[in-house]
């Protein structure tokens, strides 16, 4: 198949692009994409996000370009949004007025892809923000925009995440029994792509020309998520994001990153 779909970029223009950014690993390009799948049809049974660091040109805001050219500008009417930068880490996590207008979280309300896009290096992830919004079958969040009452609602979206640095977990994050834990999924990224070869890449998508690859790639992978049931996570989840995630985890690769 990887073969083929090298073979045939002109054909396989959306597969050609996860392969590259993930180094030719067809398993971990087939689950990212499996996580389109699941934004796309608002997936219930989900509850996970993935978190993605690596330096300047490594793809993944590429990725975040196919996602955002698919789903439409949620401002326009579109299926995808995207938060500050600030908002999932712990600056962001200081007590509020409950009754103040959540405009921000009320914005996402109805999305299938909501990402964050460039996180700031920061102390502690605040994972807490996360939890609610990626757990579609839990308790419904309530917001409130202007001038309006708020209102509980269940969100629908996929949370993907991208940043220049790895996530900083606190010690209580990292138990094997947190949310965090069971949710999160850090995918180190591994390439480096020349500026104008990604400038253009991001042009070509932008103008809608993948697109209908993305629509077709989905209809075929739904299937597998069916065959998944009321499974939280999308598995198989490939080796390497599984090993570097529980590295994380431990603590160890975090204080190998920071040194």
């Amino acid at each position: 198949m990887l073969d083929f779909i090298k073979a045939n970029p002109q054909h396989c223009k959306l597969l050609n692009v996860f392969i590259g950014i993930y180094a030719d690993d067809l398993d971990e390009a087939l689950w990212k994409l499996l996580h389109k799948t699941a934004d796309a049809c608002a997936w219930s049974p989900r509850c996970e996000y993935t978190y993605q660091y690596g330096p300047g040109n490594s793809g993944k805001d590429t990725e975040h370009v196919v996602s955002l050219s698919f789903f439409g500008d949620g401002e326009r009417g579109g299926l995808s949004g995207v938060l500050g930068a600030n908002y999932f880490v712990s600056k962001n996590s200081s007590n509020r007025d409950g009754e103040a207008p959540t405009s921000v979280l009320d914005s996402i309300k109805g999305l299938r892809y909501v990402a964050n896009n460039e996180i700031p290096v920061h102390d502690q992830l605040n994972a807490d923000s996360i939890k609610g919004i990626v757990e579609q079958e839990g308790t419904p969040q309530t917001s409130r925009g202007m001038r309006s009452n708020p209102a509980p609602w269940r969100p629908m979206c996929g949370v993907h995440l991208t940043s220049n640095h790895p996530p900083m977990l606190s010690d209580e994050e990292r138990r094997v029994d947190s949310g965090t834990a069971r949710r999160l999924n850090v995918v180190r990224m591994t390439r480096s792509f020349p500026d104008d070869d990604e400038k253009s890449l991001k042009a070509e998508i932008n103008s809608g020309c993948m697109n209908a690859e993305l629509f077709w790639v989905t209809r075929q992978l739904y299937p597998h998520l069916r065959f998944l049931g009321g499974r939280k996570r999308m598995y198989p989840i490939p080796p390497r994001i599984r090993s570097e995630t529980a590295e994380l985890m431990s603590g160890d690769g975090t204080i190998v990153i920071q040194y």
